[in-house]
């Protein structure tokens, strides 16, 4: 093998070596997924009927985000802007509900954690308690498209919810928060597939 043959090889080994080992170095603090996730319904308790936890006590600039979310009000879609506090830690769950790409369908391994998520809602503890289902995207395509995509997939989880488990609709929010807070850095397939996601969180105050 002639020297030029080596050296394009080694580059093109390079080429594809980095992309896997950018998304095992940011898989890497927990050593794997899931202890991200909530599993079981009395997790799922546990964490939605505790209180916030802010870890500084009085918010500064610096803590807070503007973000664009999507809803559905009167039926029609609306984005805003909103401020979330990065130091404040809401109660809230993190579903292992995956979607395939620009999807809003259940895949099938979902409806069991579904199903725990519904034991949780009726729980004498969350009993008339109120949530806001999060639907959450990846980066490809537009931000617009995302926020959109994202609550199409909150939609999706709230309307199990409600069907199966009679929860009524005046309890759950559904919010679609786009690319905008991913789990992980969108920097392979494995890392996207964790962000395309829904999480639920104690809805405390509009």
């Amino acid at each position: 093998m002639c020297a030029f043959t080596r050296s394009l090889f080694f580059k093109l080994f390079i080429v594809g070596l980095v992309p896997f080992m950018v998304c095992a170095v940011t898989l890497s603090p927990l050593g794997a997924e899931e202890p991200r996730f909530h599993h079981k319904s009395s997790e799922m308790i546990e964490e939605l009927s505790r209180e916030p936890v802010l870890y500084r006590n009085l918010p500064v600039a610096s803590d807070m985000r503007a973000i664009v979310v999507a809803e559905r009000i009167d039926e029609n879609y609306k984005e805003k802007e909103i401020l979330i506090n990065i130091k404040e830690v809401m109660p809230r769950v993190k579903l292992k509900v995956e979607f395939d790409v620009n999807s809003d369908r259940l895949r099938p391994e979902a409806f069991s954690v579904l199903n725990e998520l519904g034991t949780a809602f009726k729980s004498h503890k969350l009993e008339g308690a109120a949530f806001i289902i999060k639907g959450h995207t990846d980066s490809d395509g537009t931000e617009a498209h995302n926020r959109k995509l994202s609550l199409r997939r909150a939609y999706t989880v709230k309307n199990h919810i409600q069907k199966e488990f009679g929860i009524p609709e005046s309890l759950l929010k559904a919010v679609g928060y786009g690319e905008a807070l991913p789990l992980e850095p969108n920097t392979c397939d494995r890392n996207k597939q964790m962000n395309r996601r829904v999480e639920v969180e104690r809805w405390l105050e509009d």
